[in-house]
């Protein structure tokens, strides 16, 4: 069943998939920003040096419980961005979907949180609330770009969805070589543009890692 991506689309207005990957990325930044204010003020106030290191520790922990939660109730929803809603999307694609969301909890947890406690770790004792969420919200964009796990589903389920599809490049980014390199081109099905392009696809391996918004089309 093939759906066009270009449905109800307004000349001028984004592409709804990218709309929805957007606001993934809004979300996961606000909860960040949330996050560091609320450490601020905690932290500001707290000056013994192991009352600080306890609630830093918690602190970070249920930042990543958050993002994981978030992510575990979002990524799945790609799928339906995609235009695959209501429609049986097969094990392939189901299994892909499950380990994305899998592996986007352990790399919030293995690379992220090591690097949010090192970031308040570095922080002086005598920092002010202000001080405090002037050196955290400097890790708002990084926290963001775990929207690119979002972009990855959406376009392996476009493609996964049969027929000709275009590789469309994103008019708004500066882009990346393997997105220049098999990007604004159409292949005849999404198996034969893996074959051409090594196994890659918009977001999936590519050296920009979804930070632009390049999208399959159906042809």
């Amino acid at each position: 069943m093939k759906t066009s991506l270009r449905r109800n689309h307004v000349p001028g207005r984004k592409p709804e998939p990218i709309l929805w990957v957007n606001q993934y990325q809004t979300d996961l930044e606000a909860i960040y920003d949330r996050w560091a204010h609320h450490v601020s003020n905690v932290l500001g106030s707290e000056k013994a040096i192991q009352g600080r290191q306890i609630l830093q520790d918690i602190a970070v922990l249920l930042l990543i419980d958050d993002l994981s939660t978030l992510g575990k109730r979002r990524l799945p929803q790609s799928i339906r961005a995609a235009g695959l809603r209501g429609v049986d999307v097969g094990d392939s694609l189901r299994t892909f979907l499950a380990n994305q969301v899998l592996q986007n909890s352990i790399t919030l947890e293995k690379s992220l949180l090591p690097d949010v406690r090192l970031r308040l770790r570095g922080l002086s004792q005598d920092s002010n609330p202000e001080a405090v969420y002037d050196s955290l919200v400097g890790m708002k964009s990084r926290v963001g770009q775990y929207a690119g796990t979002y972009w990855k589903i959406l376009n392996r389920a476009i493609g996964e969805r049969g027929g000709p599809v275009v590789w469309t490049l994103d008019s708004s980014s500066t882009h990346c070589r393997t997105c220049l390199e098999y990007g604004g081109r159409a292949y005849v099905s999404f198996e034969a543009m893996l074959a051409t392009t090594n196994g890659v696809w918009p977001a999936g391996g590519t050296d920009c890692g979804g930070v632009c918004r390049c999208l399959l089309t159906s042809k």
